[in-house]
């Protein structure tokens, strides 16, 4: 019997059926592996940058520990930050540190400092010597360079002390914040006659208070943001606010703050933030006072050690 002309041999389509079969089996896998990665990623984003934050910026509703606190005193209760302090009171206004170095003419954003995270590069941190509520000594190691945190309350006032070490050559930006966390509480408006190393406010809290800064920089490397809005802002967002509204400063070839108010030019604000460019191996005291008590000044090194028994971290 002969084959009809055209049709092709038996067998032959077994081949190519086989290879179409094999390419849609590995791009199925192929996007399966991809949805798989692709969730991972979410839930990682979700569960550290949207869930802690939240739980973490979100007021317990617990009942109080009887520990015998005082509710105005400051500490280092901000155990998720590098350096930062507040009261134990829950509606205790914020003070923490923010940092980088100046990437100087590199143009990419360098790594900004804030969150204790154990994958962004700092080789070591903790407190050396501290009891966490009346003094604390603390070596952050950088990249780079060293950065120490030394704090002491004096009643209900404070001064810390921040201080920069490196053999290289190079600036930090030191971002020093402060956030109202109530209703009822405020923030003054910058003085600019101050030349921003000083700011007032009331808390409910704690009265009418006064926030220094004592260093020999120059004005040049002082630049500020402020919140100008009747609302706080969210605690957990920070960081992502201060690099956002960071801008480049050609002439001096440095990354700063804006100099501006968010939300308007008129009212209180809640959230200030100043920056100070300071260069390695010199230091820079900030300090807490309020109408009744006035923060020491000029402390010593030796003077950064509380009264109370201390731990070695």
């Amino acid at each position: 019997m002969k084959r009809q002309r055209g049709s092709p041999p038996k067998g032959a389509g077994n081949g190519s059926t086989k290879a179409e079969k094999e390419s849609v089996l590995w791009r199925m896998l192929a996007v399966t592996v991809m949805m798989v990665f692709v969730a991972m990623g979410a839930q990682y984003y979700y569960h550290n940058y949207v869930y802690l934050p939240g739980l973490i910026s979100q007021k317990s509703d617990l009942p109080q520990l009887g520990l015998n606190l005082d509710r105005k005193t400051w500490g280092t209760y901000r155990s998720h930050v590098y350096f930062g302090l507040r009261t134990p009171h829950q509606n205790s206004p914020l003070f923490g540190l923010i940092w980088y170095e100046q990437p100087g003419m590199n143009v990419i954003v360098p790594p900004v400092r804030h969150w204790c995270d154990q994958n962004e590069g700092i080789k070591g941190y903790g407190w050396t010597l501290a009891d966490g509520r009346t003094f604390g000594k603390q070596t952050i190691r950088d990249s780079s360079f060293d950065l120490t945190t030394d704090w002491i309350n004096e009643g209900h006032t404070w001064t810390a002390r921040i201080a920069t070490h490196s053999t290289i050559k190079t600036k930090v930006a030191l971002v020093f914040y402060f956030l109202i966390q109530d209703a009822e509480s405020f923030l003054h408006r910058l003085d600019e006659n101050d030349e921003l190393r000083s700011f007032r406010g009331y808390s409910q809290l704690l009265g009418n208070f006064t926030v220094t800064l004592h260093s020999d920089v120059s004005s040049e490397e002082y630049s500020f943001l402020a919140e100008s809005t009747l609302h706080y802002p969210d605690a957990t967002r920070i960081k992502e606010a201060v690099i956002a509204a960071t801008e480049v400063d050609r002439d001096h070839q440095v990354l700063r703050l804006p100099n501006r108010y968010v939300g308007g030019e008129q009212g209180q604000t809640k959230f200030i933030a100043i920056q100070i460019n300071l260069p390695m191996n010199a230091s820079i005291e900030v300090s807490f006072s309020n109408d009744d008590e006035k923060a020491l000044t000029a402390v010593r090194d030796s003077d950064f050690v509380g009264t109370e028994t201390s731990y070695i971290a």
